[in-house]
């Protein structure tokens, strides 16, 4: 995708860059969270992040 759009000038690389640092430091917090409090926490927060998620679809879906 990168050389499709790269190609036809459709690359906003400040854009690209910025997302590619924050998934990076994502990770690196993401892992040390995980490492230092285990599974239990990672299921819990995941847990989490999928019923916020599903109630954010389910209030666009009956409200919107």
């Amino acid at each position: 995708a990168l050389l499709f759009f790269g190609a036809h000038g459709h690359v906003l690389l400040a854009v690209g860059l910025a997302m590619a640092l924050f998934n990076i430091g994502g990770a690196q917090v993401g892992s040390h969270l995980a490492i230092r409090h285990g599974a239990g926490f990672v299921r819990r927060a995941f847990l989490a992040v999928a019923t916020v998620f599903i109630l954010k679809f389910a209030w666009d879906t009956l409200v919107v």
